[in-house]
């Protein structure tokens, strides 16, 4: 595990954010699996569609900011917070392609980079300890 860790920490800047990137979509899917499950367990799946998928595209953005700033210690911030930008590039890209974009996209897209940068920030902060 630690040559693992090594690893990831020492890869060079532009594959980092390309691992980072794929390490959120693959986040992105695990937690939309679960949370269709949740909206399978109510009544009425559709009225809590739109609200489930903002807040896993949120807490994904906070899963794959804080794990990739605290993977990657010196620089990971910045390196975190370019993931998230190629994450969204992606996105939008996708989103061209298949439907077009609106306004609600590029707001989500706009919540996704803030909340990524704000863990990717939570995620760089050492905690210390008081000695006495």
């Amino acid at each position: 595990m630690l040559k693992k860790h090594r690893l990831l920490k020492n890869i060079n800047p532009p594959a980092f954010i390309c691992i980072g990137v794929l390490f959120s979509y693959a986040i992105l899917i695990l937690l939309s699996i679960f949370g269709a499950f949740i909206c399978n367990l109510t009544e009425d799946p559709v009225r809590i569609l739109g609200t489930v998928s903002f807040i896993i595209l949120l807490l994904t953005a906070a899963l794959s900011g804080f794990t990739l700033s605290r993977i990657r210690k010196d620089g990971g911030v910045l390196l975190s917070m370019l993931s998230a930008a190629g994450f969204i590039v992606v996105r939008i890209v996708i989103s061209l392609f298949l439907s077009g974009t609106d306004l609600a996209d590029l707001l989500d897209c706009i919540c996704y980079l803030s909340m990524g940068c704000v863990f990717a920030l939570l995620g760089q902060r050492k905690l210390r300890r008081k000695h006495r």
